[in-house]
């Protein structure tokens, strides 16, 4: 049998056994989804395969095939090492031992991968040349790694699917690497690495299939094993070629867990060193994702998309192992950035704010109600049969920024009745910078939602805008789609005397009337007329007509999920990427805006 296959072999044993005993462990779980069993199912599954995969690797035939798969007695210290770890660990799953125990069978076994396993690091190349040889220093240090690197997975555990996940790609990184460099001398790989990430590899896609959408936890058992042993693959299978990579590939590799622990310490922090879950505040980055609004499957999806972003980066520095560590640096500092940003931000782009009633959200000065379509159609409907004439403004990010220059515009808005977040760059903004705004209220959805409700509580509607035809056009698709619908009036935007629309809006009485002459002339409008006509309920549109008579094509369903309607948009009207131009400006402004006021805020008053 080849080295190749022998390593196939074990990492084939290793996904199946795992994926069959989670899946008949599960079914022995029934719909007792919350018991202790299940909590423990996914650890003994786990274990099993990975005891089973590792035990398989030796069974080569040559001598030399077993020092190419490093077929050594270290194997058999890692089960033996990898046992007291997860015996440990399901004895505190089970609720039973006591405090400290896992840690100091973690300890334990640290101790016996490093002096009888031989896992250390004894000697690394600098970046510029020379070795350096650890000795001792590096037997502790690697220790110190070991026990560290496993209680920082291990606290992944809480969300099911992510530490299994997790694992999959981890050593999938490492498996990779060391096909592809191992053989290096400089490389330094230990025999063992190909082997062990291997049976990673598969135990953890076997777990991952076990516990299909919902996840299999693992448990404080499995998270404590799959973490020390991806320890010590971190240790016998990263490159030795130069420092920079011994510490880089073990990093990268467990960017996530080391992201977790550092939120969990700012939480207890900013808790004054009390547990933050007893201050009703998020104590993990599944917690925080949760309390934003993230189902399960989300959130792990989240955080495995960072975890993998970083494993490609890994890739990419063993990729350039002879490039100067200058270049490799600079690479890092460009990219690494880049991925949590690039989570920050979608963890609260994507968020999914409670529909809560929170009043009115300044931002930059501009009061927006935090509301839904369901409660802005009952706000709209309390309106119009309150009495008098209300004005309902619909704010995207170039409305609000136009405010910003236009002084009547910023009047008109502070004093409307009702003023929605119509746009999805508004609504990034907002939970970007943690304003209380539950969803996009947009135009087109506004006008087809309100003739709706004046279908059903007979209320009269004047369709005023848009290019001659196109206003027609929408009354007779409103009129399709809500049989009944009393259109009093219809007239396109293109008239020079306001008296005399004023004179036929009189005489039609509408309850609700829609403006559609783009931003400010609708709003100007309203302004000068409503009152003196009586209006119930009055509302700027901008381009709806276009949209619902079809002259324009609404964006795919995913798209408006993905709140990239503006972008569809844009492609079908081309010369409407100058006002995309207000989207960077409104962030930019609500940065400095909330940076101020926190500066005001915290900002220590000199004594007197």
């Amino acid at each position: 049998m080849t080295p190749t296959l022998s390593v196939g072999g074990a990492a084939l044993l290793a996904a199946v056994a795992a994926w069959q005993l989670g899946r008949v462990l599960l079914c022995a779980a029934g719909d007792q989804r919350d018991s202790q069993f299940l909590t423990i199912s996914g650890a003994v599954a786990f274990g099993l395969a990975v005891t089973l995969g590792l035990l398989a690797v030796p069974s080569v035939d040559s001598a030399a095939s077993s020092a190419a798969l490093g077929a050594s007695p270290g194997a058999a210290w890692l089960v033996l090492a990898g046992a007291l770890v997860l015996l440990a660990g399901l004895w505190r799953d089970l609720g039973r031992g006591v405090r400290g125990q896992s840690m100091a069978a973690l300890v334990l076994a640290a101790l016996i991968a490093v002096t009888v396993g031989g896992v250390s690091v004894e000697q690394v190349k600098l970046p510029f040349g020379g070795f350096v040889d650890l000795g001792l220093a590096g037997q502790v240090l690697t220790v110190a790694w070991i026990v560290a690197a496993a209680v920082v997975v291990r606290l992944l555990d809480p969300l099911p699917g992510l530490t299994a996940g997790f694992g999959l790609l981890s050593a999938g990184t490492f498996f990779v690497v060391v096909v592809a460099k191992g053989h290096e001398p400089l490389a330094r790989v230990a025999g063992i690495s190909p082997s062990l990430s291997a049976v990673l590899l598969g135990a953890c896609l076997g777990v991952v299939l076990a516990g299909g959408r919902t996840g299999l936890s693992l448990g404080r058992a499995g998270s404590g094993l799959l973490g020390f042993l991806l320890a010590v693959l971190t240790v016998v299978g990263t490159l030795k070629h130069t420092a920079f990579l011994l510490v880089a590939l073990p990093v990268l590799s467990l960017a996530v867990p080391m992201l977790n622990v550092f939120y969990m310490r700012r939480q207890w922090q900013r808790a004054g060193g009390a547990d933050p879950a007893s201050l009703d505040r998020a104590r993990t980055l599944g917690d925080m994702l949760g309390r934003r609004g993230f189902g399960h499957t989300r959130a792990v999806e989240l955080l495995l998309g960072l975890q993998a972003y970083c494993c490609l980066t890994a890739l990419a520095l063993v990729g350039l192992v002879t490039v100067p560590v200058v270049v490799k640096l600079l690479l890092l500092a460009m990219v690494l950035p880049a991925a949590f940003v690039a989570f920050f931000l979608l963890s609260r782009i994507a968020a999914r704010v409670a529909a809560v009633d929170a009043g009115k959200v300044r931002i930059l000065d501009v009061p927006i109600d935090a509301l839904t379509y369901q409660s802005a159609e009952q706000r709209m409907d309390e309106l119009i049969r309150s009495g008098g004439a209300h004005h309902v403004f619909t704010a995207d990010a170039s409305g609000i920024m136009r405010a910003q220059e236009e002084p009547e515009l910023a009047e008109i808005i502070r004093t409307c009745d009702l003023v929605t977040a119509d746009g999805a760059g508004v609504l990034w903004a907002a939970r970007i910078f943690d304003f209380p705004l539950p969803e996009r209220v947009s135009g087109v959805d506004l006008v087809r939602r309100l003739s709706g409700l004046a279908a059903r509580q007979g209320y009269r509607v004047f369709l005023l805008g848009a290019a001659p035809g196109v206003a027609e056009a929408a009354a007779d698709v409103l009129r399709a789609e809500n049989p009944g619908l009393d259109i009093c009036g219809v007239r396109d935007g293109y008239f020079k005397d306001e008296a005399e629309i004023a004179e036929v809006l009189r005489a039609a009485r509408p309850h609700i009337l829609f403006v559609a002459l783009g931003i400010p002339k609708q709003e100007q409008f309203i302004r000068r007329w409503y009152k003196e006509l009586g209006l119930p309920l009055c509302l700027g549109i901008g381009g709806s007509f276009d949209v619902i008579s079809g002259k324009l094509e609404r964006a795919p369903e995913w798209m408006q999920r993905a709140g990239l309607e503006w972008l569809f948009r844009v492609l079908q009207e081309p010369k409407r990427w100058r006002r995309l131009a207000a989207l960077p400006k409104f962030v930019g402004a609500i940065a400095v805006s909330t940076w101020r006021d926190w500066r005001r805020q915290t900002k220590v008053p000199r004594p007197s």
